[in-house]
């Protein structure tokens, strides 16, 4: 059964539980440090806009009273003046809050597009998990159980191989040369595993 995720960062947590390989490892931590740095952006930048127009409501608001005060009324060109200014002022802040709105969601683009790609991963990693093995894997996986490391060449062709003998804690390296036979080389590895 496939739970249901609310927020990012459980999706993030359950998948690094299942994440064995380092290169996803290293991805889920990049997206999940996205996540918190983008978060802790937000949260300041919005903070820095809501403390800015709450100042400027204030400096409003006073400027309202002081205008209907009759005791500290201004003239009309000190009136006009700092209704200028703060109306320059209001103006600044509201682009400042639109350049920070496209930041976010350029930066909430980018996250989703790393979420996809992280899905991606995982989706690609639990298909190999369930492929089965190769017959070169199998052959490989026995080869090693019996105390035998092949070890191929940059063509891909096997070379030499490490024998551990359990009995005597010995390695042995046998190269493989094309002047004897498989069946030769294979008698000769049965004969290292016992």
């Amino acid at each position: 059964m496939s739970a249901v995720f609310f927020e990012p960062r459980d999706l993030v947590s359950t998948l690094l539980e299942r994440v064995s390989g380092p290169q996803d490892a290293a991805t889920i931590h990049e997206v999940a440090e996205l996540v918190r740095r983008t978060d802790g952006a937000r949260k300041e930048i919005v903070d820095d806009a809501h403390a800015t127009l709450k100042a400027l409501s204030r400096q409003l608001q006073s400027a309202k009273e002081a205008a209907q005060d009759p005791k500290h009324k201004l003239d009309a060109d000190q009136h006009a003046a700092k209704m200028n200014a703060l109306e320059h002022e209001r103006h600044t802040v509201v682009q400042q809050k639109s350049d920070v709105e496209e930041s976010i969601g350029a930066l909430e683009a980018e996250l989703v597009q790393l979420e996809r790609e992280l899905q991606q991963l995982a989706r690609e990693e639990d298909e190999e998990a369930n492929l089965p093995p190769t017959k070169e894997e199998l052959t490989l996986s026995i080869f090693k159980g019996l105390g035998l490391e092949m070890q191929k060449d940059a063509q891909g062709k096997f070379v030499k191989c490490k024998v551990l003998r359990p009995s005597s804690q010995d390695i042995e390296i046998h190269e493989f040369d094309d002047k004897f036979s498989r069946f030769f080389y294979a008698n000769v590895l049965w004969e290292a595993c016992l």
